[in-house]
């Protein structure tokens, strides 16, 4: 993992995860009559708080 904003000004740094979430909320597979296929309506959602060694902070989200 590299810090986008030191990339783009050239620096060379570190990241470090500082924290993680997820919500884990059931979301069962649903049939949707007007496609006649089996959905997944899955909303959970992964946070990861990421730091750098010169002082950048972001979190990125990721769905599964």
């Amino acid at each position: 993992m590299k810090c986008t904003k030191c990339a783009k000004m050239g620096w060379e740094s570190r990241a470090y995860i500082m924290a993680e979430a997820q919500t884990l909320v059931f979301c069962p597979d649903y049939y949707d009559e007007s496609s006649n296929k089996v959905r997944n309506r899955n909303r959970n959602v992964r946070t990861t708080h990421y730091h750098c060694s010169n002082g950048h902070n972001w979190e990125e989200e990721s769905r599964k």
